[in-house]
């Protein structure tokens, strides 16, 4: 199974500018995405979508909805059956939870697969996408759709590690998480 991770990583953020150039303990957002990919031994190939400076996505391709930036990935690669959606946001992914996405798609023929916290309690746990991987069927992507399909799975992450920087809180609370684990 041939396998595209795509890291996204705009310049444009609402809450926190330069997102992906924020530091996280003594690294970028960006490059912790990238570790992520690397560490991953499923993926075919890997490439940042991104229209910081030194990459070549279009901005107005960046500025829009996050599937438009794997469509125009799907389009710039070589032939993939599944995309792997990386976002730089995710600081505490790790590169098994790609592979897990890409085990659960190949095994059990599922069209999507993402990853999720338990926001409830353990007796009754309540699901919620976390947005670090996002492993999705080609096809599904050229249809606008970043996940779902008839078949869908989840992989289930740990609240430390599913931190998303979306605001400035959110990125204090990382810094705080990275400093207490050195």
């Amino acid at each position: 199974m041939d396998s595209l991770g795509v890291i996204c990583a705009r310049s444009k953020s609402r809450r926190v500018p330069q997102k992906a150039l924020q530091i996280v303990g003594t690294t970028s957002l960006l490059d912790y995405a990238i570790a992520s990919a690397k560490q991953s031994s499923r993926l075919t190939r890997w490439m940042v979508a991104s229209d910081l400076s030194g990459f070549n996505m279009p901005a107005e391709i960046a500025d829009g909805p996050i599937i438009g930036a794997l469509q125009w990935a799907i389009n710039e690669s070589p032939p993939a059956d599944v995309v792997v959606t990386l976002q730089a946001c995710i600081p505490f992914r790790r590169g098994y939870y790609i592979d897990q996405t890409l085990d659960l798609i190949q095994r059990f023929g599922f069209e999507s697969v993402q990853t999720v916290v338990n926001v409830g309690w353990d007796h009754a746990p309540i699901y919620k996408p976390n947005g670090a991987v996002y492993a999705t069927r080609v096809e599904l992507v050229r249809q606008g759709r970043l996940w779902g399909g008839v078949k869908h799975g989840m992989i289930l992450m740990t609240p430390e590690e599913s931190v998303n920087i979306d605001t400035e809180y959110d990125l204090r609370v990382a810094r705080a998480l990275c400093a207490l684990s050195s």
